[in-house]
């Protein structure tokens, strides 16, 4: 079971990382692309807490949810023009973008590890 659901987290975050770059690509938009990836980080990381109930899995779950919030409370603040400079833009939206998929790559790696360990 634990395999499974650590397989699944893996779906789900892949199919995160698609749904959001097809969203970038349609919506041209920082803020409901990242908001979605997020979300399905999010999703990809409780599934991962079902599966195995680590401090590992809760910490990773808990830092994905952590950073959502601070990522979508960023990027209203600069959408709603305070702070932000119109016409031009200094290219630091596209950091809260890294984060997120940094800890999306972080988390694939730890399920592949975990995968590779439970099959040995």
């Amino acid at each position: 079971m634990t395999a499974l659901l650590g397989q699944a987290a893996l779906w789900v975050a892949a199919f995160g990382l698609i749904s959001a770059v097809c969203a970038a690509i349609h919506l041209r938009q920082v803020q409901p692309v990242v908001a979605l990836l997020a979300d399905f980080l999010l999703a990809a990381g409780l599934i991962r807490l079902a599966g195995e109930p680590s401090w590992d899995s809760l910490a990773l779950a808990a830092s994905t949810g952590a950073v959502r919030l601070l990522l979508g409370a960023a990027l209203r603040h600069r959408a709603s023009g305070i702070g932000a400079r119109r016409g031009g833009g200094g290219g630091g939206g596209d950091c809260g973008v890294h984060v997120v998929l940094l800890c999306s790559h972080v988390h694939i790696i730890r399920t592949q590890e975990n995968t590779r360990n439970t099959l040995d």
